[in-house]
């Protein structure tokens, strides 16, 4: 896995996957290193389109992405056990309507 080769900080984006807390980089790095490629940051459209979301975006990595597909927040976090809190997708659901009424589209980069 990444041949001996040390991943420099500065390939890391500085945000973590909103699912499942993993240090999110680059897309090139993940392009050079395969082995790498779920850890991409991407970003998940917190409510999905299919369900009338409004472009409002979560940082996530390809795999939680991925996985996440059109399936409601809390529905994602129970099938595949992911470890964010209930808290926090409520405080997150929250923002997002609030950004719905308000007709601008939000992204947010973490909450703790």
């Amino acid at each position: 896995m990444n041949n001996g080769r040390t991943i420099k900080p500065s390939f890391w984006s500085g945000e973590q996957c909103f699912w499942c807390s993993k240090p999110l980089m680059y897309g090139w790095v993940g392009r050079a290193n395969p082995e790498l490629e779920s850890s991409v940051r991407s970003r998940d459209h917190f409510i999905p389109k299919s369900s009338g979301g409004h472009g409002f975006t979560v940082p996530s990595c390809r795999e939680c992405n991925g996985l996440k597909a059109n399936m409601e927040p809390m529905e994602f976090r129970n099938k595949f056990r992911r470890n964010v809190s209930v808290e926090k997708i409520e405080a997150t659901l929250l923002l997002a309507e609030n950004a719905a009424v308000a007709d601008e589209p939000n992204n947010i980069r973490y909450l703790a």
